[in-house]
């Protein structure tokens, strides 16, 4: 691999933003040296980067340290950043905002219609930014809490910590911690060939955890856990000078390699679980290459008075092809809540300036960094066995494995069924062009072959296996120089119970779908049980807005 400008290292275990003082340097160092940073030379894209174990550990024991109280030319900075100034301000919405600021500490309350609506008590050190805000209901009561505390390490990693709880009658229904992690860095790319015009190549490699409980008469009933992690890499035309893929004043992703995780489980009123499921997607795609491949998993188990009920997993891939992108993921723009305008200024800005930007938004509202995954959950763009299931992905090779186990109420396992589904690339010679008196028909031109398998296990009383029955079939096509190709499919079966077991072989004409009723099975199986999370995910989401709160007061 070609040795990064960048000197950013990766982790391979998936290292929480709440690294443990704990940990000591040389297995930070260890980990770091994983794998090697997203950029080397100008577009030359590599792998996934991510922000140093040895960063992380650095940047929790300084957490560790006694807060600094020393107002100097750093704690300035962070002060300018901020944007503050003692007086008063008249904002959108009616909202009147009263700022004071002396020595390095800083309170705002603004209010609506003479009714006070936020506080925020703060300071600001050489260290950084820490600030607590309270958002108040229509009749006075604190309905929101949060403390937020800001730095950036000598790696130059910004960081924001965040704690949330929220109240109603006084009663905490439900609280959140979060981290985001940020490094910002840029290639300087010149006019690229068109004079006068300023373009940057920039990479922002970011990490966010949040962890969410709710909560019913002081029990709790849900928690979620969101795991975010992401390289991505841009141009931007810093000028008022078109160039020749880049209009003045713009950015574009040039590629990303991103995870992301959400885990949510749920409590009765006892306290017993009743549903757990972690849903986990893994995009890598670098705009100019072929070589795109997106990853996903899911599982989920059911209880019934805390026993073990039902129980499912999937795993699904896909490769893009030349005609047919990857379905997208967030930017750096939806990451960081930013605008275009925003974001492209003159000057380049460091991960600790671009979250500076927001501080005083994200204070008080809870869904500020996962804005972009509810966007991208609400339209589906995380909904690819669906799309599967539906034949709305059949041009791009595939692979889908889906299993469901269900047990009695002993907690024996009784039946297993697992489904597979496959879209192999058709690598026929000649690539199937279309050819008067030979080849498929012109609307039947395959991009890719399916496979499917089906196996059913069934279970006696004690959990041993009692049956097992088998069915695979693969599509291929008979090429004719004389005539038309067509295609077969080869099923093969297999039943197996009590010592004894039946095959058979069959060819039958025709495609996979025509002969196989369940061929999409293993697709259909994982989008529905997903269904259920995907709902749950945007529904937390959105109700972390502030906007939606306030709609709730005004009811």
């Amino acid at each position: 691999m070609t040795q990064s400008i960048f000197p950013l290292q990766a982790y391979g275990s998936g290292v929480s933003a709440y690294s443990t003082a704990e940990s000591e340097s040389s297995t930070a160092v260890e980990r770091s040296s994983v794998r090697e940073s997203a950029i080397g030379t100008p577009l030359d894209i590599g792998d996934i980067a991510s922000i140093s174990e040895e960063a992380r550990v650095k940047y929790s024991l300084k957490q560790e340290e006694p807060e600094e109280t020393e107002f100097g030319e750093k704690a300035k900075e962070w002060l300018d950043r901020l944007g503050l100034e003692s007086g008063t301000q008249s904002l959108k919405d009616g909202v009147t905002r009263e700022v004071e600021v002396e020595d390095g500490e800083f309170t705002v309350n603004e209010y609506k219609e003479g009714r006070l609506v936020r506080t925020i008590n703060g300071s600001v050190s050489d260290r950084g930014v820490s600030m607590t805000t309270k958002l108040y209901d229509a009749t006075g009561e604190v309905r929101q809490t949060s403390t937020v505390e800001m730095s950036e390490n000598e790696d130059e990693v910004a960081s924001v910590r965040r704690s949330f709880q929220w109240f109603e009658h006084g009663e905490l229904t439900r609280s959140m911690t979060d981290s985001m992690l940020l490094r910002s860095e840029y290639i300087d790319l010149g006019d690229m060939g068109t004079e006068g015009a300023k373009v940057s190549q920039d990479q922002h490699v970011s990490t966010y955890h949040g962890s969410i409980q709710e909560y019913t008469d002081g029990q709790l009933r849900r928690s979620i856990e969101i795991n975010r992690e992401s390289t991505n890499v841009s141009k931007a035309n810093r000028s008022d000078v078109p160039t020749d893929d880049l209009a003045a004043w713009s950015m574009e992703q040039v590629g990303a390699d991103s995870l992301f995780s959400i885990e949510i489980v749920e409590f009765d009123a006892d306290g017993e679980k009743v549903r757990d499921s972690l849903f986990e997607d893994h995009v890598k795609d670098f705009e100019g290459t072929e070589d795109g491949e997106l990853e996903q998993s899911f599982s989920s188990s059911w209880y019934a008075n805390g026993k073990l009920v039902q129980r499912t997993h999937g795993e699904l891939s896909m490769s893009e092809t030349e005609l047919s992108a990857l379905p997208e993921r967030p930017n750096i723009l939806d990451l960081l809540n930013l605008s275009e305008e925003e974001y492209v200024t003159e000057e380049t800005k460091s991960g600790a300036e671009l979250l500076s930007d927001s501080i005083l938004e994200s204070s008080s509202d809870a869904s500020f960094f996962t804005d972009a995954l509810q966007k991208y959950v609400g339209k589906g763009q995380f909904d690819t066995a669906e799309n599967i299931s539906e034949g709305r992905a059949s041009d791009r090779p595939y692979s889908v494995r889906w299993e469901t186990e269900i047990y009695n109420r002993e907690g024996e396992l009784t039946l297993r069924r697992k489904d597979t589904e496959e879209g192999v690339e058709n690598l026929h010679e000649g690539g199937l062009e279309f050819r008067i008196g030979g080849a498929l028909a012109e609307d039947e031109y395959r991009a890719t072959l399916d496979r499917t398998s089906h196996v059913v296990e069934n279970y006696d009383e004690n959990g041993k296996l009692r049956q097992r029955s088998e069915v695979r079939s693969k599509e291929s096509i008979v090429r004719l120089e004389d005539g038309a190709d067509y295609l077969k499919t080869r099923v093969t079966s297999e039943v197996s119970a009590q010592g004894k077991s039946q095959s058979s072989v069959q060819t039958l004409l025709g495609s996979l779908k025509d002969t196989d009723e369940n061929a999409a099975a293993a697709s259909a199986g994982m989008a529905a049980g997903l269904d259920l999370t995907f709902d749950d995910a945007f529904q937390v989401f959105r109700s972390l807005s502030p906007a939606k709160a306030v709609a709730q007061d005004q009811q």
